[in-house]
């Protein structure tokens, strides 16, 4: 990580959020859903919780992936936005963060 754990980890966030688009997207229930909405900046208001929730709902992913999508935007957020002095636990969860966006991401397209 040569101590740029806060760009592995917005990166992770990202990968995880492009890539659960990248599935939903080509669902015609969540594609019916985003033409529904009527400006784009409601459309670019689906944040990664609202995907991960969509993924689950259209059964892209499972209840583990779906529990360990969650906690990587949980822990993400609580370091990307909080600061946070104990560079130990932030190394920790950033390894943590990276394996389960891995195995998100390799589960996520190993289906189709």
């Amino acid at each position: 990580m040569f101590g740029l754990d806060k760009s592995c980890i917005s990166l992770c966030r990202d990968l995880l959020d492009m890539s659960l688009f990248d599935k939903l997207i080509k669902n015609a229930h969540y594609s019916k859903k985003l033409n529904e909405l009527k400006t784009q900046k409601e459309r670019s208001e689906f944040c990664l919780k609202d995907n991960i929730d969509f993924a689950k709902e259209f059964m892209l992913i499972d209840n583990e992936l779906n529990g360990l999508a969650h906690q990587v935007r949980i822990q993400a957020n609580k370091i990307l936005h909080i600061k946070n002095k104990n560079k130990n636990s932030r190394e920790d969860s950033t390894l943590d963060i990276i394996k389960n966006t891995i195995k998100i991401i390799e589960r996520l397209y190993s289906q189709y």
